[in-house]
């Protein structure tokens, strides 16, 4: 489970599918270059793979069931809600390093071991409906204080929602 860590000098590079993602390609592989930990949200970590920028964690929150097809295994660490389909959560275990997160909800830890309410040692994540504002969150909570943003433009441009095609979000 995704426990807090102390702030520490470290760079996140979050990356998110808006359309703009593809704009700033560059200056994601340079800041990946200079040591920076690339955060990239469901599709955007298969969308960075294709032009070899290795995505260190992968987080995924959406509880639909498509989102099985987001789990990228060539990413180095997958950040999995707990709230994300059973079946999601399964795929993304049998591709490798996979770490649990929970989000803050009311009653949340109401659902988990009583046992391990007690030892404690997790932290809840504060978001909305988006994976940009869990990312940014865990990014936060693993430590990380310099954070660059890119792809969170969560606009339409030449009539696509994302950097790359996302079919499950064509009704949106």
């Amino acid at each position: 489970w995704v426990a807090e860590r102390p702030a520490h000098d470290g760079v996140a590079v979050i990356v998110g599918g808006g359309p703009s993602a593809g704009d700033h390609l560059e200056n994601i592989r340079l800041l990946w270059q200079d040591g920076g930990v690339v955060f990239a949200g469901n599709a955007a970590s298969g969308f960075l793979g294709q032009f070899d920028i290795p995505v260190d964690n992968q987080v995924v929150g959406d509880a639909k069931p498509e989102s099985i097809a987001l789990i990228d295994e060539w990413a180095g660490h997958r950040l999995i809600a707990s709230q994300v389909n059973p079946a999601t959560l399964d795929r993304a275990i049998e591709a490798g390093r996979t770490t649990l997160w929970h989000l803050m909800s009311e009653g949340v830890e109401d659902l988990f071991p009583p046992e391990r309410v007690k030892r404690g040692g997790y932290s809840l994540i504060l978001g909305s409906s988006t994976v940009g504002d869990f990312m940014e969150r865990l990014a936060y909570v693993m430590g990380y204080r310099e954070l660059h943003i890119f792809g969170f433009d969560s606009c339409h441009r030449d009539g696509k929602s994302h950097a790359y095609p996302q079919p499950m979000n064509d009704t949106m």
